[in-house]
């Protein structure tokens, strides 16, 4: 009687387990990161089936690196390590939103004077005409182009001018990020009186080179006619 009741129990407990978990092939395709891998330790995940069964995997050690642009210098975040290498991705243009579609940078990045900016501007014998007020109000940007819109504020004219009308000149130039002058010019607007304002005034500096970095600078202009 004990030989048939045993029996009957592991033929309840086969056929339970062929209707159960026990009765398929797992796919272990949900994964849940338990300890994260660093360059110093390894870490640990568990891979788990749609029926519950589970189990873990170790992850090998591995740097964690900062956040840069394509082709940039990246930085192991975990303390203690302080290895470096250069971001092995490779920009490639959206554009749609003229960024990296890699890294999210911008195509061309320009960086503007901050607030107001100071221009004087000299006659023939460096003497000042005029000390004009810059602001840079907007800069829109095409795939290899951008188009900055200043204003200007008059704040003194020369000793012997006083309250005379005198040019409005604003002489900039664009320096890459080795230093270079790739474009330079000047725009003008009507003469004014000290105190007065002008506003969007535009000029477009074209044919940039795509990833890279600009420094927009304002300069003193000389040999201003009146």
């Amino acid at each position: 009687m004990k030989r048939k009741l045993i029996a009957f129990v592991l033929a309840i407990a086969t056929i339970s387990c062929l209707l159960t978990s026990c009765g398929h092939e797992h796919s272990y395709d949900q994964k849940k990161i338990i300890t994260p891998a660093t360059c110093l330790a390894a870490g640990k995940m568990e891979l788990s089936c749609s029926c519950g069964e589970a189990i873990t995997r170790t992850i090998p050690k591995a740097h964690v690196w900062s956040e840069s642009y394509c082709g940039e210098l990246q930085t192991c975040t975990i303390d203690g390590c302080g290895e470096t290498r250069t971001n092995p991705s490779v920009h490639s243009l959206d554009y749609s939103s003229r960024t990296c579609k890699n890294c999210s940078r911008p195509a061309i990045i320009v960086n503007l004077p901050e607030g107001e900016s100071e221009v004087t501007l000299y006659n023939s014998k460096n003497a000042v005409v005029t000390s004009l007020m810059v602001t840079v109000t907007e800069c829109t940007y095409t795939a290899d182009s951008i188009t900055i819109t200043w204003s200007a504020r008059k704040t003194s004219n020369g000793a012997d001018l006083h309250d005379a009308l005198t040019p409005t000149v604003i002489s900039y130039k664009l320096v890459d990020s080795d230093g270079f002058v790739v474009s330079s010019g000047s725009d003008d607007a009507s003469a004014i009186a000290v105190d007065d304002k002008v506003r969007d005034l535009t000029f477009t500096i074209t044919r940039l080179t795509l990833w890279e970095s600009y420094t927009l600078q304002f300069a003193d202009v000389y040999n201003i006619s009146i």
